[in-house]
């Protein structure tokens, strides 16, 4: 198995402002493409203490950005998505528009990176590798540029960061886990 990839989110508690997570492994990323599970669930960012939500109201270029803005115990339908964990790349879709995470590559100046809710198919900027470590944090990484997921601005995802900073830092709520 790839040592990478063996630990896998499916759950996280919020309590009292913290995000603790429990992890379950994965397959190899040797196998074919196909999603090995997939579950609905929040994303929590570890810079701001929020939840990531998709902006369904903005218009043009910034419909679906992904922002980390929700304060945790106000989840909505805005604040949740399918994650689908697979052995070559995992996906993110909103289920409010259901539509796929994508990294906006050919963005330049402060829109550069950004995550946004807008695909309708899975292509090369909607791949990522979601790590979970035992009893820890998540990562998002993005196939398509090789770069981890942050909060940038305090609330924007942004796939930029070339290193595991604090500002990459996710838990992973399966929603499971709120009912």
């Amino acid at each position: 198995m790839n040592l990478a990839r063996i630990s896998r989110t499916i759950g996280m508690t919020v309590a009292a402002g913290a995000i603790a997570l429990t992890a379950v492994p994965a397959a190899s990323a040797d196998t074919a493409a196909a999603p090995i599970g997939c579950f609905n669930g929040w994303i929590g960012a570890w810079a701001n203490n929020r939840l990531v939500s998709a902006e369904l109201d903005w218009e043009g270029a910034g419909y679906g950005a992904l922002l980390a803005r929700t304060a945790t115990a106000k989840e909505g339908d805005w604040e949740q998505f399918e994650i689908c964990l697979g052995s070559k790349y995992d996906t993110i879709r909103s289920l409010a528009s259901s539509r796929y995470v994508s990294v906006e590559v050919d963005y330049t100046g402060s829109q550069k990176s950004m995550l946004r809710a807008r695909a309708t198919a899975v292509g090369p900027w909607e791949k990522f590798d979601v790590v979970c470590r035992t009893n820890s944090y998540c990562t998002i990484k993005s196939l398509e540029n090789d770069k981890y997921v942050s909060v940038a601005d305090s609330t924007v995802l942004r796939a930029t960061s070339t290193s595991i900073v604090f500002d990459a830092k996710f838990g992973i709520e399966h929603q499971d886990q709120m009912d």
